[in-house]
Order: structure tokens, then C-alpha cells, then sequence
């Protein structure tokens, strides 16, 4: 039954390859503001995004942050030892979801199955406002997009952060033409939920041929009792040509253990889903930075479709890599 579900699997990742991915935008804001990660303010072409590592917090902090403590790889990726984070963790009287810098080692950790571990460093943009008369600022990309197809989708994925939900704040994400300025479409406009924590969007969106600028604006209204800080932050935009459902994250843009139904244009997922199904796996093999989970025969043979969404959500590696995986899985592991 095993060797059934694997041939299948195999077929199936074949034919997948068979749809044509093409990256057209890719930003992880890890190198700073270059390429595709430079944005200007519309009012404002010398300001930008604010780029990080991260946020300290002081020994007697007892409220969450105001803004990520770390970037969204450093959260939905393994340790540098190989392991998956285990969030949340119980800090100071709330929930943590962010890797936490430790000033004895002076690096970022986690903690995991194997207690402490050094988590992967990375960057991301943001910008922070504590502005009574609210805030509303476009920030337009550099770099441009073209797109030469009338029927062909694309998919936008990216991760962003909200510090709350007050003053109901908003990101939207927009395609504007560099050259025909009324040829603009919404592809996407994310709100806040509950948790202070980063959180993942996917969406298919489909334009007419041009050459595109890419938008986002940030929204919060304005209250003249409030002059707390506030911070928006996105982390890993990425483009693809084809729409989402084709999309097998196959870079650390679009994380390989974040993932969406195949039939959802636009959805969340949250770190607790990703604990359980690392929790469910017998280990995590990665090669080349692309994950393969190997489950145990009595949880592949009750989750198949858990199993087949993550095998086909963790990057399509060469077809002669997946064989090679199988045969030993099958040979060796099971």
C-alpha cells in the first residue's frame, strides 16, 4: 500500500512540473534594500522601508511587542541544528511566536524538541508610527514587472505582521502600470488577527499585459487619544507566473512549510498547524534547502491527504532526486 501511494505521488509531482513557474518578483529583504526589495514612498521617493533583523527585548519586558522580534525565515524554518522551532512558548506572561535574541551568545534561538537552538537569521521591512492623525502611506517597488500574457494567472505570496488589530489597520497589495497610470488592480488586502505573531497570504490574481509597478499601502486611522507605537511589517514577497494552486514554494520565499489548500485563492496558516504536522513525521530530510517529510507507515496510511499536501507543498527538487528519496524511503525507512 506504501509503494502504491509513492508511485502516485511520483506521477502526480511529474505532472506538476509539467506547468511552467517563473519568478517575476523575489524579495526576502535579507540583503538589504537591493533589487527587488527597493521601495519608494509615492510622496516621498527618499524614504523608504525600514529593514531588520529584529527586535531585543529588555529582561523586564511583560507585554508583547510592538513589532517581530525576528523575520519570518528565522520562524517557518529549521534551527540551524535541523529542528523545527516550538512555538509558542510561554514568555513573561504571553504567548511568543518570534525567535528571541540572547545577548549570552549574542544570537537568536528557539526552543525545540532538543531544547535551545541557534535559529536562520534573516531581514524583513517594516515601518513603525505612533501618529494620533493616523496613517496612510504607498510605497512603490523600484524594480518593474512585466507581463506579456492575456490569460495567464500569477500568484503573489508574502508574509506580514500587525502589532494589533486597533484602528483597524490594513496592507493592500496592488499591481499599478509604470506607463498607463489608470491601469491598476487590488490584488489582495490583509487585516490583522489575534496573535502577535507573523502570518502568511496567498493569492492568484490575473492582469492585462503590461509593465507593472508593485504597490503596497499601509493604513491605520486615526484616533488623537492613541500615541502608542504601531508597526507594520512584511517579509518574502514573491511573484510567480501561474496561479497559486501550481505553486510548490520552491524557494525560501515562499517558505516550503507554509502551505495552502490547492482550491484557496487566499488564506492563513498559523505556526500551531505546522507543530502538529512535524510532530506526525518519523524525520525531515533536506536537501538543497527543500524539505521531504518521511512519515511512519500508520500515520501516511491515516493522513494520506496530510501527507501528499506536504510532500507536494516543500518545492518540486528534480525528478530523479524524488526517485532516488522514494526508493530509499521505501527500502530503508518504512
Amino acid at each position: 500500500m506504501v509503494k502504491i501511494i509513492i508511485i502516485f505521488l511520483l506521477i502526480f509531482i511529474t505532472y506538476s512540473q509539467s506547468q511552467e513557474i517563473n519568478t517575476l518578483f523575489n524579495c526576502t529583504f535579507d540583503s538589504g534594500p537591493v533589487d527587488d526589495c527597493t521601495f519608494q514612498r509615492i510622496l516621498s521617493p527618499a524614504d523608504s522601508l525600514d529593514i531588520d533583523i529584529g527586535q531585543s527585548l529588555t529582561a523586564d519586558s511583560i507585554g508583547s511587542p510592538d513589532r517581530p522580534l525576528s523575520d519570518a525565515t528565522s520562524v517557518f524554518s529549521p534551527t540551524m541544528e535541523g529542528e523545527m522551532c516550538q512555538f509558542p512558548y510561554y514568555l513573561n506572561g504571553w504567548d511568543m511566536y518570534f525567535c528571541l535574541y540572547q545577548e549570552s551568545i549574542q544570537n537568536y534561538t528557539c526552543p525545540t524538541n532538543l531544547g535551545n537552538q541557534t535559529c536562520i537569521r534573516g531581514q524583513y521591512a517594516y515601518k513603525t508610527t505612533s501618529d494620533p492623525n493616523g496613517f496612510a502611506e504607498i510605497y512603490k517597488s523600484v524594480t518593474t514587472i512585466t507581463i506579456n500574457s492575456t490569460d495567464e494567472d500569477q500568484c503573489l505570496s508574502f508574509y506580514y505582521y500587525f502589532t494589533n488589530s486597533f484602528r483597524e489597520p490594513s496592507i493592500s497589495f496592488r499591481m499599478s502600470a509604470t506607463l498607463n497610470t489608470s491601469n491598476s488592480q487590488n490584488i489582495v488586502i490583509v487585516k490583522p488577527s489575534n496573535a502577535n505573531k507573523w502570518y502568511y497570504n496567498q493569492t492568484t490574481f490575473r492582469v492585462t499585459p503590461d509593465e507593472y509597478s508593485f504597490m503596497i499601502d499601509f493604513y491605520r486611522a486615526e484616533d488623537l487619544n492613541d500615541t502608542t507605537n504601531f508597526t507594520f511589517a512584511i517579509d518574502n514577497i514573491s511573484i510567480i507566473n501561474g496561479p497559486c494552486s501550481y505553486v510548490f514554494n520552491d524557494s525560501i520565499t515562499t517558505d516550503g512549510l507554509i502551505f495552502t489548500e490547492p482550491t484557496t485563492i487566499s488564506s492563513t496558516t498559523t505556526l500551531s498547524d505546522i507543530s502538529t504536522t512535524t510532530r506526525k513525521c518519523k524525520k525531515i530530510v533536506f536537501i538543497n534547502n527543500i524539505g521531504i517529510f518521511i512519515f511512519t507507515k500508520s500515520v501516511l496510511a491515516k493522513n494520506l491527504a496530510l501527507a501528499l499536501g506536504l510532500s507536494l507543498g516543500l518545492g518540486i527538487p528534480a525528478l530523479v532526486t524524488i526517485i532516488v528519496i522514494a526508493v530509499y524511503v521505501v527500502k530503508f525507512v518504512l
